[in-house]
């Protein structure tokens, strides 16, 4: 949890919280977190899984990236679990690696990028 803190305030990282109004794991459904080309993070509580909440908070962090920085690529680092979803969002693999999270775990990850309007 430190490194978000950190992230929202020394990063230049900007958030979008989903805000559950019912449901199981609290008031959180999820968030999106991004930089002036960058997918940084997106979380959704397994209780909203399914349910639309990834696509709206993506849909929100990509427009406001386009309306700031006007980037000709956005980028990622998707997980092996995660992967399908960005593909059917218009994301391709760039590259397979090894990534080491925020809360300190090594695991599979591909850098994604999409091609945005000129």
């Amino acid at each position: 949890m430190d490194r978000y803190i950190w992230a929202m305030n020394f990063n230049n990282e900007r958030f979008i919280l989903a805000d559950a109004v019912t449901g199981e794991g609290g008031r959180l459904a999820g968030f999106c977190s991004w930089r002036p080309d960058q997918i940084v993070g997106l979380y959704i509580h397994p209780a909203w899984a399914g349910c639309g909440v990834a696509s709206v908070l993506m849909d929100q962090a990509e427009e406001a990236i386009l309306a700031a920085a006007q980037p000709r690529l956005i980028h990622l680092a998707a997980s092996a679990l995660a992967r399908p979803f960005y593909e059917k969002r218009g994301y391709r693999v760039i590259r397979r690696r090894d990534w080491k999270t925020r809360g300190g775990l090594t695991m599979e990850a591909f850098d994604m990028e999409k091609p945005v309007r000129p």
